[in-house]
Formats: structure tokens, C-alpha cells, sequence
């Protein structure tokens, strides 16, 4: 933690529930083929087309058969303020078994931490440089997510790391220096060096129909959506809410999560101004429609 600074906690707070990982909500986590209701050729009394969804789960027979999705994430929300995560309901602690309390840190705390590495070739030190930094796209920035609450915005972390290598043969040669003992360290400011070695090597390992034309690991889809989740300071926070059971439950009709890179921005219903500046949604409650993936 930065020196003498002491003012480094909000104040105690109990945030809305963070229920853990569901396995009937395989919607979320099996790929799917038909992410989106089909059209069933039948018709109700009204002429309406019957539409249905046919989602794969972990018993779907070929061809449908589905694989785990990927690593679950959540995107990050932007600048938060704790009342943000503040749970608004009376808590009985008596009988409740769901919530808990927690003390959040500030936002702009600053934090030092040290990372010890012995023996890496350049590819393995550009391995850890890369996963630290995140090297995207030029001109933004991407971060980390650290604690609980991150479905809530809670816990992005933006790591800055300054990079020592120890020269072995030189600390051997000299017992002491100005300062005291040798340690034979110097700062390494060309970083960039390691971090395109360990891509170099990624990109020559990888199946060429998955590389295709990319140059760097940015270029890569599934690196481009992994980038996109952690790029600050996300997409409009309409499209990323936790979905909530209560008064709606959002999980009924099963929609399917986004690919990253296809995620919408909501429309502009300027005829709505008041209900959205009241309720932060557009006119229509749209945020539910494009939690689905696109075609």
C-alpha cells in the first residue's frame, strides 16, 4: 500500500446477493447452435407464429452436441459508488443464509506487490508480462478483477509493473556496492521486448486456420475476447446488470449470453426520456433483448 496512507476502507456494507454458479443455467455455459427461438411453422389462434427455443445441454445428441463455453468473466461497470452495491431490502440475519458483510476498499487506492521469478527464458518472462499488462488495443486501457462483487463492478485493478533482472555472474564478482550488499539488479525499461518474444512463440504454436492473419495476440479472436471483457471501462452497464429472479425472473426464458465481440450498444428511445431517467432502462425494458447473442 502507498506510504502513510490510512484512509484506504469504505464503511461497512451489505452488498445485493452473489449467489455462486448454477449448473441448470447451461444456457450460460454450453456453446450453443441456435442460441435464438426458431420459428416452428405452426401458428396460434391469433396467426402469430409459434416460436421456440431449442438450446443444447449436457445430454444433447449429435449434431448438437456442446461443449463448456470458455472462462467465466464479468464485465467490468465503470466508476462505482458503494451504494451501487448497497442491498436495499431489511436484512433478517436471523434467518437469512445469503447475505454476508464486507468492507470494500477505495477506488484509487494504490497497492505494491513484488512477483520473484528464477530461470525464465525470454518467451516464459514475456508470459508473465503479458498476463500482467493485458497489451491491446493502443489508446485503452484494460483491467484486472480482483475479490468478490465483481458482478457488481467491484474489484478492476489496473497493474503497472516495473521490471528487475538480476545479473547472476555479476553479483558473484562484487560483495558490496555503495549502498550496502551487491545485488547485481538494474531496471529492464524495454519490456516490450519478453512480452513479443512469448507472442512470437504463441503465434507459431497456435493451429494456422485459428491465427489466420494476426500479427500480434490482440489479433487473435479468442484473445480479442478476452481483451474486450477486460477492457475498461466496459460496455453500457444496461447491457451487463446481474440478472435478478425478483420481481422478474430473467432466467425464464433462458437467453442466451453474448459473444463479447457482438455485445450492442442499447437504441436512443428519445420519446422515453422521463421513464429512462427514472427507472435507467429504455422504454421496453431492451436490456433483456440484447443480453441474447445475435446471429
Amino acid at each position: 500500500m502507498e506510504p502513510q496512507r490510512l484512509d484506504v476502507w469504505e464503511e461497512e456494507v451489505t452488498p445485493k446477493i452473489l449467489s455462486g454458479p448454477k449448473p441448470t443455467t447451461f444456457q450460460h455455459y454450453l456453446t450453443q447452435q441456435q442460441p435464438d427461438a426458431v420459428d416452428t411453422g405452426k401458428r396460434d389462434k391469433q396467426s402469430n407464429p409459434i416460436m421456440e427455443l431449442r438450446l443444447d445441454h449436457y445430454a444433447s445428441p449429435p449434431p448438437h452436441e456442446t461443449v463448456i463455453r470458455g472462462h467465466k468473466l464479468y464485465w467490468h461497470r465503470g466508476p462505482i459508488g458503494i451504494e451501487m452495491v448497497r442491498e436495499k431490502s431489511e436484512v433478517d440475519w436471523k434467518t437469512d443464509k445469503q447475505h454476508t458483510t464486507i468492507r470494500p476498499v477505495k477506488a484509487g487506492v494504490r497497492f505494491r506487490f513484488r512477483i520473484y521469478f528464477e530461470n525464465l527464458l525470454d518467451y516464459e518472462l514475456g508470459t508473465l508480462l503479458w498476463a500482467l499488462t493485458l497489451p491491446g488495443e493502443e489508446n485503452k486501457d484494460y483491467c484486472h478483477s480482483l475479490g468478490m462483487g465483481k458482478p457488481l463492478g467491484m474489484g478492476a485493478v489496473k497493474i503497472t509493473p516495473t521490471l528487475y533482472l538480476s545479473d547472476r555472474e555479476g553479483r558473484y564478482c562484487q560483495l558490496f556496492d555503495e549502498a550496502g550488499w551487491y545485488r547485481g539488479e538494474r531496471q529492464e525499461t524495454d519490456t516490450q521486448q519478453f512480452i513479443r518474444a512469448f507472442e512470437d512463440f504463441v503465434l507459431r504454436k497456435i493451429d494456422q486456420q485459428e491465427r489466420g492473419q494476426a500479427q500480434f495476440l490482440r489479433d487473435v479472436e479468442r484473445i480479442k475476447m478476452l481483451l474486450k471483457m477486460l477492457e475498461w471501462q466496459g460496455p453500457d452497464r444496461r447491457l451487463t446488470e446481474y440478472m435478478t429472479i425478483e420481481p422478474t425472473n430473467e432466467y425464464k426464458e433462458r437467453p442466451v449470453l453474448f459473444d463479447p465481440l457482438k455485445i450492442k450498444e442499447p437504441p436512443v428511445d428519445r420519446s422515453s426520456s422521463t421513464n429512462s431517467k427514472t427507472t435507467g432502462h429504455p422504454k421496453g425494458n431492451t436490456n433483456k433483448i440484447y443480453r441474447r447473442r445475435s446471429k
